[in-house]
């Protein structure tokens, strides 16, 4: 399944998570226990998934994650859509158009072969890249 994964480092990078190994995958992605965040500048069904533990391991912050969701995010984080089923919800990919949406949000992603960093920026580079996140985010809304 198609992925995003946001790093700590400002890299946004397409990954697979496994149908069979879902979990796992997604524990590895984000460095221990899932939690699943629905955040404040990502449409429905887009959602978040986070180190439940994050905090309490120190983890960095992640500025685009942060972001997306309004507060403060540690550690990577993986974005993944949620569909209810007779099951219940699921956890899918990430289809062209949520693909494109979360490049909108997030910047150029890249492929995990070409991983690149994005330079830190000052404050007020952070307050536009905000400005920016939302004013996009209520657009798709």
């Amino acid at each position: 399944m198609r992925a995003i994964k946001l790093t700590t480092a400002g890299e946004t990078v397409e990954i697979t998570i496994s149908e069979k190994e879902q979990l796992r995958d997604l524990q590895r992605e984000v460095g221990g226990y899932i939690e699943i965040v629905h955040a404040r500048y990502l449409p429905y069904p887009l959602i978040m998934i986070v180190d439940e533990d994050g905090r309490l391991k120190d983890y960095p912050e992640n500025r685009i994650a942060s972001t997306l969701y309004g507060r403060q995010i540690v550690g990577n984080a993986v974005i993944m859509k949620e569909l209810e089923t007779h099951r219940g919800i699921d956890l899918v990919g990430l289809d062209d158009a949520d693909f494109d949406t979360v490049t909108l949000l997030c910047g150029r992603v890249t492929a995990p072969a070409q991983k690149e960093s994005r330079p830190d920026a000052d404050t007020s580079k952070a307050t536009e890249e905000n400005n920016a996140v939302s004013s996009i985010a209520e657009n798709k809304r």
